[in-house]
């Protein structure tokens, strides 16, 4: 993001979805100075909507966008926000995949261990 005149504090969340829900109540950018540039530090955090009429015993595959909105508030000018938008696939069941295991662990031992999430199927159809 860069600025043309100093900016007040922005606030920054996500936009809640049949999928994703906001968990906190977003971040909070410090004022850019007039040509400045902010790099964000923190986390925006959302979890996925378990839907209860579902029949999670099937397959789910869904596209979702996920859209973060930054309010500015005061610039005299319409929209008074900008947003961000990036697609995500929620996908169930997940299958986890054995990377890097010992062959054996004594007791009060230490050992890494490596999963990797894959998917039982290529692609969603929406």
């Amino acid at each position: 993001m860069i600025a043309s005149v100093t900016s007040p504090n922005i606030p920054l969340s996500i936009v809640p979805t049949r999928w994703i829900q906001p968990v906190d109540q977003g971040l909070r950018i410090s004022p850019i100075p007039a040509g400045g540039i902010v790099k964000l530090d923190g986390h925006l955090r959302g979890l996925i909507v378990q839907d209860m009429k579902r029949d999670y015993s099937k397959t789910v595959c869904v596209v979702e966008s996920i859209q973060l909105v930054a309010t500015l508030p005061d610039i005299g000018r319409e929209p008074a926000s900008v947003s961000v938008e990036k697609q995500v696939t929620i996908r169930y069941p997940l299958q986890m995949e054995l990377l890097q295991c010992p062959s054996w662990l004594s007791p009060s031992s230490t050992s890494r261990i490596s999963w990797k999430v894959c998917y039982p199927y290529s692609h969603c159809s929406g």
